[in-house]
């Protein structure tokens, strides 16, 4: 059998769940796609703030694919699932204001 290069697990691996939290106002990379092939990328989001949050999917040279999907801020978790080019990212915008309250955001890649 092949090791894989070092920092690469092998690919039967489950991708481990990327999570983390935002203020409202802040916005953040959540993915990157650094293979050579299309991802399918589930995300679960959660906004609390006044506004609704949005993700968008981007392509590697930054172009915004399709239209930005709203997140409510009724902190309801919701579960999206988008495809992502090689290359490219999701951009969440956790908008709005509320000093106690943000957005969750978990990653999982199929």
């Amino acid at each position: 059998p092949v090791d894989p290069p070092p920092g690469e697990s092998p690919p039967e691996e489950p991708a481990p769940t990327i999570s983390g939290s935002l203020r409202c106002g802040q916005s953040t990379w959540i993915y990157e796609n650094r293979t050579d092939a299309d991802a399918v990328v589930h995300l679960r989001l959660t906004s609390t703030c006044e506004a609704a949050s949005q993700f968008q999917v981007r392509n590697r040279g930054g172009d915004v694919l399709g239209s930005p999907v709203t997140v409510p801020s009724d902190g309801q978790p919701r579960d999206f699932r988008v495809t992502v080019p090689p290359g490219g990212t999701i951009f969440f915008e956790c908008v709005g204001l509320g000093e106690s309250s943000g957005c969750r955001y978990e990653v999982r890649v199929r």
